[in-house]
């Protein structure tokens, strides 16, 4: 009856979490390109995108620590994210997963794709595993 049509599932945003800070002491450098906030089945886990200078695009969970200070950096920034390892909260003696993250003030920006600095998009695909554990850090 005419054309065929082509479907394309609008369930994942097509982006898939390849990096996890697991030992501290862990580096990352690379520029920061996005964040897709409101993520996870319960919707209050943010998923953040790097570009690494050789073109490796990194995709990982964000935690309370990395969100609040990504929250203050640029998109298009180069970035050191140093992983401290897990640690407890002075008050309530929680565990987190503690980091520091700088930026290169002399590093020159680079464009952040429109799609990856959009503040809110579909789910992001992952295990429930991975969402499981950034609902407990």
């Amino acid at each position: 009856m005419g054309t065929e049509r082509q479907w394309a599932s609008k369930k994942s945003s097509g982006k898939e979490i390849n990096f996890k800070f697991e030992e501290a002491g862990q580096e990352l450098e690379a520029y920061y390109v996005g964040t897709l906030e409101n993520q996870g089945s319960e919707k209050n886990s943010s998923i953040h995108t790097f570009k690494k200078e050789n073109g490796e695009e990194v995709v990982m969970w964000g935690s309370f620590v990395m969100d609040d200070q990504l929250a203050k950096t640029e998109f298009g920034s180069f970035i050191l994210i140093k992983y401290l390892g897990k640690e407890k909260s002075k008050k309530g003696g929680k565990q987190y997963h503690n980091f520091e993250v700088f930026v290169d003030e002399s590093a020159e920006k680079i464009e952040a794709p429109a799609a990856a600095v959009k503040k809110e998009s579909a789910p992001v695909t992952s295990t429930q595993e991975e969402e499981e554990e950034v609902l407990l850090i």
